[in-house]
């Protein structure tokens, strides 16, 4: 099983939230704002580069 997407998911939650998120604070409202960070902040690879909509939403 390749794990890639949920790690690279994990290290931009961890960059947005920090180390500390509680699964009872995990709610429609944190999806949608993780949702817009992931589509305004800069790729894990480059500060220059955005994420590329597809790869945000998926």
């Amino acid at each position: 099983m390749d794990t890639t997407h949920y790690e690279t998911a994990i290290k931009y939650l961890k960059r947005w939230v920090g180390q500390h998120c509680k699964f009872r604070d995990i709610d429609d409202r944190l999806l949608q704002k993780f949702k817009d960070y992931l589509l305004t902040t800069p790729s894990l690879k480059s500060v220059h580069q955005k994420l590329v909509q597809n790869t945000a939403a998926s």
